[in-house]
């Protein structure tokens, strides 16, 4: 990550998460020979211990879960340290975790007045802990398909997600959906905005890529900065 962060000249941004509880999550913790049950200790440690090999010269490391007699890391990163952004649905620890350790918060919130709810207890517990005044950036992990007309994109949409990843529409509560056209998941967006929202991760579900991605530069991006 820190050849990454030389390389595109301070223009990385790492998203991380202690695991979503999904099937066989637990197996594939088990497939890497880490225990289930630590990995929200191990995330917390792995943030500080990475956090020093970013700034700081060879030194030695103690801690639950990782030892080093010596560790270092070259080339360092060119920003003083890479944001680390964490992921958190409507988890409390999840949400305190990012007010005490996030440079920024990921998340999936299914509507405005639930963005808004987990952003007012984030802004909460980082005055708690000493963050006051400090405002934490917030990205949503939104997934898009845009077309001219509404309704066609609604079904457009949600019938490549079903493909996608092969589950009905009813089991899909996983994602924040944007089908539309521009105006409206524009309109869609803007109170999310308005409550705080300064990025978003957009996963466009199409066979077309290229044709959704001029959609979402040339037509979705401008409503949104205006």
């Amino acid at each position: 990550m820190a050849t990454l962060d030389v390389i595109s000249g301070g223009r990385i941004i790492i998203g991380v998460s202690s695991g979503h509880q999904y099937p066989y999550a637990e197996r594939e913790f088990a497939a890497c020979g880490v225990p289930f049950h630590e990995k929200a200790g191990r995330l917390n440690e792995s943030m500080r211990l990475i956090r020093r090999l970013w700034t700081e010269g060879p030194f030695s490391f103690e801690g639950k879960y990782y030892r080093f007699d010596e560790i270092g890391i070259e080339p360092k990163p060119v920003q003083n340290p890479i944001p680390i952004w964490l992921a958190a649905g409507e988890n409390e620890h999840a949400l305190r975790r990012v007010a005490r350790l996030g440079d920024g918060w990921f998340t999936v919130a299914h509507t405005a007045a639930e963005f808004s709810a987990r952003r007012r207890k984030i802004d909460g517990y980082a005055r708690e802990v000493g963050r006051r005044g400090e405002v934490i950036p917030s990205a949503l992990f939104a997934t898009f398909y845009l077309g001219s007309g509404a309704e066609r994109a609604q079904e457009e949409g949600w019938s490549l997600a079903e493909k996608y990843f092969r589950q009905p529409r009813a089991k899909l509560n996983h994602l924040a959906p944007f089908f539309g056209t521009p105006e409206e998941c524009a309109r869609a967006l803007h109170p999310y905005v308005d409550a705080g929202l300064t990025t978003i991760v957009a996963r466009v579900i199409t066979s077309e890529p290229l044709a959704q991605m001029r959609l979402l530069l040339d037509e979705l991006k401008p409503r949104l900065s205006a």
